[in-house]
């Protein structure tokens, strides 16, 4: 199976949650993350255990090494 790097960026030590799965950080940014070739989505997490930004990374054997910057994600409910 084809691995891949993703370094997350602005979110320096930071736990990083990896494709929903939400039971332990697969570690801190800036990484790297080793992942296999697809689509990955990361994460980080709020004090409420809400998700608080996230990004996706393609990797593939073209782009076998990724930098994402996390995105903050919208509270719900508002506008």
């Amino acid at each position: 199976m084809p691995w891949g790097n993703v370094t997350v960026t602005g979110q320096d030590g930071r736990d990083i949650f990896l494709d929903g799965n939400y039971e332990s950080a697969c570690g801190r940014a800036p990484g790297p993350f080793v992942v296999t070739y697809g689509i990955h989505t990361f994460e980080t997490l709020d004090t409420s255990l809400h998700v608080e930004c996230c990004g996706n990374a393609k990797v593939n054997k073209t782009n076998p090494a990724v930098t994402i910057v996390l995105v903050p994600v919208k509270p719900q409910g508002s506008v």
